[in-house]
């Protein structure tokens, strides 16, 4: 459905940081031509792993490899690969 994408940019909380999630959940911000994209990351079990380190923190930077497809007009990113940037 969506093609395969390698995206790094600070990976947050949708509820903790930004509060625009009724449950925790990753949100993976991309700095692209001056303004701020916001992937939403689907609830599988790569993004449930990563969550705990980044909930209740200012982020993380962070690479995603994954699918990314448009629902209800947001970016949703499903994770194959989430690694924090070295």
């Amino acid at each position: 459905t969506g093609k395969e994408m390698t995206l790094t940019g600070k990976m947050v909380c949708g509820k903790c940081v930004l509060h625009e999630t009724r449950q925790c959940m990753n949100v993976l911000l991309v700095p692209e031509n001056g303004t701020t994209n916001e992937y939403y990351l689907a609830q599988n079990g790569v993004s449930k792993a990563f969550h705990k380190q980044i909930c209740t923190t200012s982020g993380e930077q962070t690479t995603v490899t994954g699918t990314v497809a448009k629902k209800r007009g947001k970016e949703i990113l499903t994770p194959t690969k989430i690694e924090p940037v070295k």
